[in-house]
């Protein structure tokens, strides 16, 4: 796609010029898959065939993040391509990217270029680092992200039944589906329980809040995000380079992203 300069200043230019790629570049010859069910349980099914035949997306995001010792509030570019490869880039108030985290299977990577440190390791501890607890997996979080269930689970009516809910046979995943997408997800563990509802339900959904809490249901984190803009994208996540000039290797903390708002609720 050939890039035509806008004089648009500021961050509306960013933006502008961002709407730009998700629409255009990023979407040439790929649509994003389309949700048609009139029963939950077809849109259960629905959601798996999607998730089977997955090409890529990325979207534009506002990011909420809500700790103990208080609240962040960013922009952030997301890229989950074929092989749900993860890129995560949290953005400055500037449109310059604060922040790299990405994801591989169990390998993970978090540049942070504002305090100029690399992080390289597996994404049981970065999950951990980031108060999602050490048994998430980096396809399970893209799973709570975009509300696409993992193709390669096994899913049964849970046990009790409630309603059209679908449980993994351990007992660790609960899916809650509505016509129009995913409504609840939760992952139980043995230390975090996680828990993303989504509002509405929708795919691709538009917006969700993630909460961890502890066995004692203390909440650890939540993560409120919204899809502001949402496009196919076939091409390859790539990882973060890292830089030998960066100092190695603090924990990742997403804390540490600037505030679009001054850490305003």
């Amino acid at each position: 796609m050939p890039f035509r300069e806008l004089n648009i200043p500021g961050r509306a230019g960013a933006y502008v010029a961002l709407l730009l790629i998700l629409t255009g570049c990023a979407s040439r010859g790929a649509r994003i898959p389309k949700l048609t069910a009139s029963a939950s349980t077809d849109a259960f099914s629905g959601l798996l065939r999607i998730s089977r035949e997955w090409q890529g997306i990325r979207s534009f995001l506002k990011v909420q993040l809500i700790e103990p010792g208080g609240r962040r509030r960013f922009s952030a570019r997301l890229h989950v391509d074929a092989n749900f490869r993860m890129r995560l880039e949290g953005m400055t108030p500037l449109g310059t990217v604060a922040f790299v985290l990405w994801a591989d299977g169990d390998e993970a990577r978090f540049v942070n270029h504002l305090n100029r440190t690399v992080w390289k390791g597996s994404f049981a501890e970065l999950s951990r680092s980031l108060g999602l607890g050490s048994e998430m997996t980096s396809r399970g979080l893209i799973t709570f992200l975009l509300a696409l269930p993992d193709p390669s689970q096994q899913y049964l009516s849970c046990v009790p039944p409630s309603g059209s809910d679908q449980c993994s046979p351990d007992g660790v995943w609960r899916i809650s589906v509505t016509p129009a997408g995913a409504s609840v997800i939760e992952r139980k563990g043995a230390v975090v329980e996680i828990r993303s509802e989504y509002l509405p339900p929708a795919f691709p959904p538009q917006r969700l809040e993630i909460t961890a809490r502890n066995a004692h249901g203390d909440q650890l984190t939540q993560l409120n995000v919204e899809h502001l803009e949402v496009a196919a994208s076939p091409g390859s996540v790539t990882p973060p380079k890292l830089d030998p000039a960066y100092r190695c290797c603090p924990p990742p903390v997403l804390s540490e992203s600037p505030s679009i708002d001054g850490g305003r609720p």
